[in-house]
This record gives structure tokens, sequence and C-alpha cells, in this order.
């Protein structure tokens, strides 16, 4: 593979990526990436890049592979090098002692989920502001799980900068409080994971209603997209089950069920990345009789 090579790019990281986290209420943004390229020879891998990581929550920045997060994260010129843990005697231990950190099945050394506590201790050694985790919960069990989940909480609650990058969409939705999505080098979507949900196309809100054409109409008048669903049903999306509630109560119109369908992250992330990943699922061929 060619050797990288970097074009113009700036990043830009305040206050307190050499210390203890900053706890002093600031709400600026901690990481500012602005115009991030990258070129690996004649492959794009990180095409104009921008967006804000701000402190006090959990930021998720997920993508499909070879979307660019991993050349992302270790290529952001300016980041500070972790100068703060030299000397540390605890990190020359965690250091000398990382051989016991791989999977196997001998004695006395670590699973893979035991390895990665210890990798998550070693970089809270130096007590940083801003803290980068690349899939944490890798081999993790359901118990280890919870305990990342909450130490990334926790932290972040704490002041700190909290960027993870992760795969397991159902894990993210459950920790995260923001998420950047990236694909094929470029910025999709920024927001909290109810955000993004909410602008998939799987949210939406069912209505049963005997007066079902009369309440299609009332709702499109007030800019929904209303489909039916059935012969007294409908399929309702750009208002919510109280707004439609409300509209059938002032024209006296009989509802039977009301209810709103959220999709998944995992639903939301697959649609909005779907035609940017590095592979795609072909689409079933339907055999013909």
């Amino acid at each position: 593979m060619a050797k990288a090579a970097a074009e113009p790019a700036s990043l830009v990281t305040v206050p307190g990526t050499g210390g203890p986290a900053d706890r002093s209420g600031d709400s600026r943004p901690v990481i500012e990436v602005r115009h991030l390229t990258k070129r690996y020879g004649p492959v794009l891998a990180v095409d104009d890049l921008s967006f804000t990581v701000a402190a006090g929550q959990v930021t998720g920045f997920l993508g499909p592979n070879g979307s660019g997060k991993s050349t992302t994260m270790i290529t952001w010129p300016g980041s500070p090098p972790p100068t703060r843990y030299r000397g540390l005697a605890s990190m020359r231990f965690s250091a000398s002692s990382a051989w016991r950190a791989r999977p196997a099945a001998g004695p006395g050394e670590l699973s893979l989920g035991m390895g990665q506590r210890l990798g998550i201790a070693a970089a809270l050694l130096g007590d940083p502001a801003v803290l980068i985790f690349d899939e944490p919960v890798n081999g993790l069990d359901p118990e280890g799980i919870l305990w990342v989940r909450k130490l990334l909480q926790s932290l972040a609650a704490e002041g700190r900068t909290v960027l993870v990058s992760s795969h397991l969409m159902s894990e993210m939705a459950l920790t995260a409080d923001h998420l950047i999505i990236i694909g094929r080098g470029r910025l999709l979507a920024t927001g909290t994971v109810a955000e993004f949900i909410e602008r998939s196309e799987g949210h939406h809100v069912h209505a049963q209603s005997p007066d079902a054409d009369a309440l299609a109409g009332l709702l499109r008048q007030q800019g929904a997209t209303v489909t039916a669903d059935g012969p007294e049903g409908l399929s309702i999306t750009g208002l919510e089950s109280r707004d439609v509630g409300i509209t059938a109560a002032h024209a006296a119109l009989t509802l039977y069920e009301l209810t709103t369908q959220r999709a998944s992250l995992e639903d939301a992330f697959m649609e909005l990345t779907h035609e940017h990943g590095e592979y795609r699922a072909p689409t079933p061929v339907q055999a013909v009789d």
C-alpha cells in the first residue's frame, strides 16, 4: 500500500487536552475537526471531514466498514502526544505485562475480555480529559458490557470528552448521547440518538379509524405524509401521535388505535449508510414460477 499523505487539514483541541478533565463547566467543544482529508495513494479515505465533539457527553462515532473511522482517529493533525504518561511506574508495569493481555487458553494469561478491561484501565492512568475508545466492548460478556457502558457515562458526567467508535448499534443506542456518522470518508449526519431515529423512515405513527379518509385529509393539510395501511389503517410521518390524536378529537373522528412505531438505531443506521458501505448485500432475486 502506498504511503499515506495528508492533505491540508486542521484540528483544534480546547481546553484541558493535556491534563485532568476540565470540570469548570466550560461548554465549548473539546475536539473540533475542520476539513480533514487523507489519501492512501489514489484512495481518498477521508474527504473534507468536519465535526465537533463536546465535553460532558458520550459521542458515538459510527460508520460502515471502510468509512474512514479508524483513519480519522489516527491521523488527526495537531493531536497532542501522550507525554503525561512518561515516567509513570504504573504505565511501565502495564507495558511490560501487555503480552499477557492477548486471548489465549494457557494459564496465567488474560482473556480477551480481561485484556479489554486492562487496556481501558491503562488509558485512565493519566487522568485524561479526552478519551477515545475503539470497540471497547469487544470480547466482553453482558456484565462487562454493562460495566463499560456505565464507566463511559460516568466519565462524561465528570466533564470529560468521550468518543466511542463501535459497530454495535444496540449498545450505542444505550450508551451514546450524541452521534457522528460518516460514510466513505464524508460526514452523513450528526445529532442525538433520538433525533437520528426520528428522521428514519421506520419512525412513524400508526392509526386505525373508521374515519381514515377524513383523518388522512386533515393530517395532510398539516404537512404530514399519510399512506393507507389496510382498509382502516394509516401510516403517518411528519407528525407525532399526540398531534394525530388532537386532530382527530377536534374533528370528532373515532380512533380505534394510535401508536408510535419507532425504528431502532440499527434500522436508521442501515437506511442512512446503505449506499455508503464498502460492501453491500445484493438484492435478493425472486424466483419466477
